[in-house]
């Protein structure tokens, strides 16, 4: 490492580097050698293979993470390691790893449409409660990466990425809408309503199931998450239009009855002939 101080000198360590990824049995030596190479940077003129292979599954997996990290720096590879980093995921992982793939998805979002699909399956009851809900993090982040304009922002000015990504998220609303219906866990259902309003349009077919949830026997937080997300999808949840109006009952929650307001004004004209004087 202390020959990084002295950058004439990068270029000469890269392959003695490149060879402890590949040859040595020490799960720190590959982890040191990985943190070397990401930070050489320029020195470095194209990914090593060495490092990509670091990421399979036979390996020790904090030496998958810190491949994974190196590989941040070296972007076309994207595609190859969003996979790899829906895997460490899994429960089988400890909740480290799980929270060190996560943060690196969001680095990969450019690349995370091929992962959406992936993703939506670990929302599954079959999988560990923190595993869902850190997968579910991870979706609700790409749908604001996917929005306009930091959609644009995030992905390189890339119109058209922008929207393989929000055609790709689209398709995970049945997921999210069982969430809602089937999940005991007040977590992951106010994650999902909030994810279901983010992606607005798109989820014009989880309006009934929103609906439900302005019920008085739903917690109150969940409630003005289902309002608020009922607002967001603007003009497509026009039918939600007559049971929101009903929240603005004297006998509510001010809180609950100023997120209506908001939602109601973002509904506009599609709201005007019902909403009361």
């Amino acid at each position: 490492e202390a020959l990084i101080r002295f950058s004439e000198h990068g270029e000469s360590v890269v392959p003695e580097l490149v060879t402890l990824l590949d040859a040595s049995n020490d799960a720190a030596v590959k982890i040191l050698a990985a943190k070397v190479l990401a930070r050489l940077g320029e020195h470095v003129e194209s990914t090593p293979p060495e490092l990509v292979k670091l990421l399979d599954a036979s390996n020790d997996a904090a030496v998958r993470i810190a491949a994974v990290e190196a590989l941040i720096r070296f972007s076309e590879h994207g595609e190859s390691v969003v996979p790899e980093l829906v895997k460490l995921l899994d429960s089988k992982n400890d909740s480290e790893v799980r929270s060190a793939a996560s943060v690196n998805l969001r680095e990969f979002s450019k690349y995370a449409d091929s992962a959406v699909s992936e993703l939506a399956k670990l929302l599954d009851a079959s999988n560990a409660l923190a595993v869902r809900i850190t997968a579910l993090e991870v979706l609700r982040e790409l749908v604001v990466y996917s929005s306009y304009p930091q959609g644009l922002m995030f992905l390189d000015g890339n119109y058209e990425a922008v929207e393989k990504l929000r055609e790709q998220l689209s398709l995970i609303v049945p997921d999210l809408v069982k969430l809602l219906d089937v999940s005991n866990d007040k977590e992951l259902k106010m994650a999902a309503t909030e994810a279901l309003g983010e992606l607005g349009e798109h989820a014009e077919s989880a309006v009934p199931n929103l609906v439900k949830l302005l019920g008085v026997n739903n917690d109150k937080a969940l409630r003005i998450a289902a309002t608020l997300a009922l607002g967001e999808l603007g003009e497509h949840a026009e039918s939600a239009v007559p049971e929101l109006v009903k929240l603005l009952d004297v006998n509510n929650d001010k809180a609950l009855k100023v997120a209506t307001m908001v939602a109601l004004g973002k509904l506009g004209e599609h709201a005007e002939s019902i909403v009361p004087k």
